[in-house]
Formats: structure tokens, C-alpha cells, sequence
């Protein structure tokens, strides 16, 4: 006999199944999702089986405070295991003795997986590979595979498979806004066991889709790294090179009346910080004396976040990319009651973004704003709006990324609470290289092709190893051969 719900029932909140097949989960996003993934399995000529045998030892990481001094030993964090590698632009540090780092230190082969953050993003897992010693903090879990059992890329191919996701998906929950997945439930989760020569094809396909992908992304930066150099010759600026590292350029000498801010270190003191731009013919006015208004957004209360959809969206640093766009894939959502009683908050079309606290490197990522619809932002974003008689808004996004390319706001971060930010104060007294608005549209036009090409490399990226993921799935399933 079999049950079905009514057509008025919403399937998200409610599920039918019989007492005997009823597991130790009691949601309905578990119950949907697996059932499509053994619907999926069903006729794979491997056998299915948990991970569990298959373990020597899970593990949760240091939860420890890290620094950005480069002291003791460099820390993975969730934020370091991007699009199925290891991004290291954002590297953190602890001072460990040998004997506490030692239960810690990553082996080549540990797989990590990111147990807290979006629904998207959480169980994203990767085979650390990296060359050094390494640990690793609270957010991740590492999982140590026993010899001669599963390798570490197949199990990792696997799991980033659509049919992997689906099943990340079933076991994880959603608590105060976050989703999560814990050592129990990745010790239960379900995988295809074929035989060692066949885990070898299957990894070897990941890793070399992984190296494409790579290569696709690594031009892309190439041809983002062009933008500044377009910008330059276009203001007329000749490129200066970097001041080499030596003592003396980590030194300054000034009277104790010329030491202002309260900064007393070299990076700020040493030199002209602005110099690359000093060589324009064209005026070099104070941003402040360019624009409207300097907003700080606001910190939605964490009971009135959510990351399910509907609400109005936050924009954080993690929306800001690298190409000057919006990405909207790990949103944050509150209420719209939230803002009735702050109109002020609600961002305008035009306005520039920028991200005034993060880690140091990647303090003063700036974007342009043209959306319909409501949005606000999170207090690590300011928001500029410009006096667009005198200085064009997306001319203002390109000037403040080179900047932040140039290391310049790095230098004029101050740290506070292991965080690193760049304040009013400072970005109105910023010097902004101002040609005629006419040709500040020019200059735009010119750079907009270029990160039209940016973006055109980026999608291909992100769609062959789309693809790759797909083909995956398909060799596992017996749906498809090995090329």
C-alpha cells in the first residue's frame, strides 16, 4: 500500500514514508534528497557502501585565534578552500609549539571538508596537496582514508558530482542561518566503490579537469592584471616598479610631531604612498571634495538573518569579486521589516561599493551598484555616492580596485579585533587622478572591454569543470567510458 501527500501539502515541510524504512533523520530535505540519490544509484554496476570502513580518523580542526603575522605555522581556514582547490591570498597564522601543532599537521592525502556556511558551499570538500607544514581550523573537518581503501581524489570527485551534492545536501541542517555538516554524517555518507584502476581513471580525470580549470583562470588574471596598466596609459602614468624589499624600506626616521594617526610603522610612514599616480597631468583632488556621501552600512542582528530565500539581500565583502562584479551565491537575507524604519540603509543605484574591513590584503575591493530592487549592506561595506558632475562612479570603482591592487590601502589599514579596515577618515583624504568627465567615460569604455574578456574566462572556467563534474558522475554510473 502506498501513500502519497495531498497536492495542498508543501513537500519542503512535510514527507510520507513507510516505519520500517524510517532512519534516525526526521526532515523532509533528507528524505527528498536521498531518495532522488538512490533513484540515481540504483543501477550503478559498483556496489554502494558508507565511508565509514573506509576511515582512520576524523577530525575537527584548531579553534585557536589566527593572525595575519606570518608567525608559527599557516592556518586553512573555510575561506582558503575555494571552487574545489586551495586559495592561499588569504592565509592565516598561529604560534604553535611541537608538541600542539603535532596532532594537527595536514598529510598529503587528508581530505578537508567545510563543515559551517552556505547551503552551496557547505561539505565542499578538497585532498590537501600543498608543500610545507600546515594545520587547520575549527571549520573544517579532516578525514584520513586507511591504506590501500578509497583514494583521496576519487572520494573527492565523487562528492563535488552533482550526485555527490545531492547527497552533502540530505545530510546537512540548517541552524540560525547557517547549514552545517558534522564528523557523523560525513562517516555515513554513501559512495560507489569501484575497483582501484577504475578510482585511478575517475581521479585522474578530476585532477586534470581541476588543471584546465587552473590554466583557464590563471589567463583570466593575466588579462585583469591588464586593466591597471590600460588605466595607467590611459591617465598618461608610466608604470613604477615595486620598492625592493630591503631593510631600510621596512625602516622610517621622523620627528615625533610628524607621526600622526597614532601609526608608528614603516609600511605607512616610508615613502609616498600614492607615488605611481603623482606622474598624471591631470588634478589630484581629495575624494572627499568629489562626492555626496560616505555610508556605512549596518550589522543585521543575527536572529533577523536568514540564508533562505525571500527578504532583501545583504551585499558583504564575500559578494564583491575580484572583476568588479556582484556575485550572488552565498546571499544573506533579512526581513524587510528590518529596514522600515531605515530608508537611509536601502542602497541607491550608481552608488560604489566599498569594502572597508577584511583581511589586509583584500581591504578596498570596490564594486559599482546598478541594480532595481531593494538591497542593503553589511557594516563592512561603505557606500560612496559621487558628485556625478565631476567624477563618473564606475571611473571612481576602477581607480580604488588599482589602488587595492597597488597594496595601497593595505598599507593604510588599522587592525583592530583581528580584523583589518580602512575608515572615513582615511578615504576622504585619498588623492582621486581627475581628467573631464568626458574623458572619465572614455577610460571607462576602454576598461569595460577588457573585463568583458575577464568575465568571458571566468564563465569558461566555471562551465568546463561544470561539465567535468557531469562526466564524473556519468564514468561512475557506467553511463559513460573513460576517453
Amino acid at each position: 500500500m502506498s501513500v502519497a501527500l495531498s497536492k495542498g501539502v508543501d513537500s519542503s515541510k512535510v514527507f510520507v514514508t513507510s516505519r520500517t524504512r524510517l532512519e534516525q533523520r526526521w526532515d523532509p530535505n533528507y528524505y527528498r534528497c536521498m531518495s532522488v540519490f538512490r533513484a540515481r544509484v540504483i543501477n550503478c554496476p559498483h556496489p554502494i557502501r558508507r565511508l565509514r570502513p573506509s576511515l582512520e580518523m576524523v577530525q575537527y580542526g584548531i579553534s585557536e585565534l589566527a593572525t595575519e603575522e606570518p608567525i608559527g605555522v599557516p592556518m586553512l581556514r573555510m575561506i582558503n578552500l575555494q571552487s574545489d582547490t586551495w586559495d592561499l591570498s588569504d592565509l592565516k597564522y598561529i604560534a604553535m609549539s611541537e608538541k600542539q601543532r603535532k596532532p594537527y599537521l595536514l598529510r598529503s592525502g587528508d581530505i578537508l571538508f567545510n563543515r559551517t556556511n552556505s547551503k552551496e558551499l557547505v561539505g565542499k570538500c578538497c585532498v590537501f596537496n600543498l608543500s610545507g607544514e600546515y594545520v587547520f581550523a575549527s571549520y573544517l573537518i579532516r578525514v584520513q582514508l586507511k591504506q590501500d581503501s578509497l583514494l583521496p581524489d576519487y572520494v573527492a570527485a565523487f562528492l563535488a558530482s552533482p550526485l555527490g551534492r545531492i547527497q552533502i545536501d540530505a545530510v546537512s541542517r540548517q541552524i540560525a542561518g547557517m547549514t552545517n555538516i558534522n564528523a557523523e554524517e560525513i562517516r555515513d555518507l554513501f559512495l560507489p566503490v569501484p575497483s582501484r584502476a577504475a578510482q585511478e581513471q575517475v581521479a585522474g580525470v578530476w585532477r586534470d579537469a581541476i588543471r584546465r580549470r587552473d590554466q583557464t583562470l590563471e589567463s583570466g588574471r593575466k588579462v585583469l592584471a591588464s586593466i591597471d596598466d590600460v588605466l595607467l596609459d590611459q591617465l598618461g602614468i608610466e608604470r613604477d616598479q615595486e620598492p625592493p624589499n630591503t631593510i631600510e624600506n621596512r625602516m622610517f626616521r621622523s620627528s615625533f610631531r610628524q607621526v600622526t594617526g597614532e601609526r608608528w610603522d614603516p609600511i605607512f610612514h616610508h615613502g609616498d604612498i600614492f607615488h605611481f599616480v603623482r606622474g598624471t597631468k591631470c588634478d589630484l583632488p581629495k575624494l572627499g571634495d568629489l562626492v555626496v556621501h560616505f555610508i556605512t552600512g549596518f550589522a543585521a542582528g543575527r536572529a533577523d538573518q536568514s540564508s533562505e530565500e525571500g527578504g532583501i539581500i545583504q551585499i558583504r565583502p564575500t559578494n564583491l569579486s575580484e572583476d568588479r562584479e556582484l556575485i550572488f551565491r552565498r546571499n544573506i537575507y533579512i526581513a524587510p521589516s528590518e529596514l522600515k524604519n531605515r530608508p537611509l540603509d536601502v542602497l541607491h543605484r550608481h552608488e560604489v561599493l566599498f569594502n572597508n574591513t577584511n583581511s589586509q590584503e583584500l581591504v578596498g575591493k570596490t564594486t559599482y551598484f546598478d541594480l532595481p530592487g531593494d538591497y542593503f549592506c553589511s557594516n563592512h561595506i561603505t557606500r560612496i555616492a559621487t558628485n556625478s558632475g565631476q567624477l563618473d562612479e564606475q571611473f571612481l570603482t576602477y581607480v580604488l580596485n588599482l589602488y587595492q591592487r597597488q597594496k595601497v590601502f593595505f598599507k593604510l589599514c588599522t587592525n583592530w579585533n583581528n580584523q583589518s579596515g580602512v575608515g572615513t577618515d582615511v578615504l576622504e583624504t585619498i588623492p582621486i587622478p581627475l581628467p573631464d568627465l568626458i574623458r572619465q567615460k572614455q577610460i571607462v569604455s576602454s576598461l569595460e572591454r577588457v573585463r568583458i574578456k575577464v568575465q568571458a574566462l571566468w564563465q569558461k572556467a566555471a562551465s568546463e569543470l561544470d561539465d567535468a563534474k557531469k562526466s564524473i558522475e556519468a564514468i561512475i554510473l557506467g553511463q559513460e567510458g573513460i576517453a
